[in-house]
């Protein structure tokens, strides 16, 4: 740890109005059908309760967690159909750097090492197994990574799923 670095730091003004009242609402909405969706994987419900996973009704709720441990914005997938999904919350967080699932992760992570894949189910099938990550929705999302916010760690490992034609 150098104490003299300059952290990364994002310069704005976070709304005083975030989403974690909804999350801990949309945490109690899951179910056992749903747990079982995560089991399939062989994510246990230890592994869902940790990154606050819930659900709505229809839609699995993923909240995106800034490092300031508020959720302004969460991306809400249907279970089954990723490509059946949209964003709740404060739009202003749903593009660009914001769109990093478990960012806080890549602080603890600093001289380390860290993982990153495409899609959440990708991400908590590693937290499983005990491995500090991050995900992003999409391949395509994988350009928002900047260097600056990764300059800090020493290993980093591409996990992605390749498409079938």
């Amino acid at each position: 740890y150098d104490p003299y670095r300059e952290p990364y730091v994002r310069e704005m003004v976070l709304p005083t109005k975030n989403l974690n009242p909804d999350i801990k609402r949309f945490q109690s909405l899951l179910g056992e059908r749903e747990y079982n969706y995560f089991k399939g994987f062989g994510i246990s419900s230890a592994v869902v309760r940790e990154m606050k996973i819930g659900y709505n009704g229809r839609y699995l709720v993923y909240p995106y967690i800034l490092e300031d441990g508020n959720c302004y914005a969460a991306r809400c997938v249907l279970p089954e159909h990723e490509e059946d999904c949209f964003w709740h919350g404060n739009e202003m967080f749903f593009s660009g750097e914001f769109r990093i699932f478990n960012i806080q992760e890549i602080e603890r992570c600093e001289n380390g090492s860290l993982f990153i894949t495409d899609g959440e189910i990708n991400l908590l099938t590693l937290k499983e197994l005990g491995y500090p990550g991050i995900a992003v929705p999409s391949v395509a999302d994988l350009e928002i990574l900047s260097q600056e916010r990764l300059a800090f760690i020493d290993n980093l490992f591409l996990f992605v799923i390749q498409g079938v034609d």
